[in-house]
């Protein structure tokens, strides 16, 4: 019974320790992300920004499109 106390107590301690861990990767992706996008625009000028914008709205309609294409089929 002693076995099962002290694997309770373990399972428990690495699970606050996860949590942490993970709770701080929650608070610094933002600010990270943040920090990445302004280097990447920093690095591109604007016709590449512009140029990489209409792909991923092109890319998004065609998305969109066969999702109602299925739909309307019945797919």
């Amino acid at each position: 019974m002693k076995k099962i106390i002290n694997l309770r107590s373990k399972l428990r301690g690495v699970a606050t320790k996860a949590a942490a861990v993970v709770s701080t990767a929650m608070v610094a992706a933002p600010a990270f992300a943040g920090e990445l996008a302004t280097a990447a625009a920093d690095g591109m000028d604007k016709t590449e920004l512009y140029a990489i914008g209409a792909a991923v709205l092109t890319l998004c309609g065609v998305v969109v499109l066969i999702k109602k294409g299925q739909r309307a089929s019945g797919g």
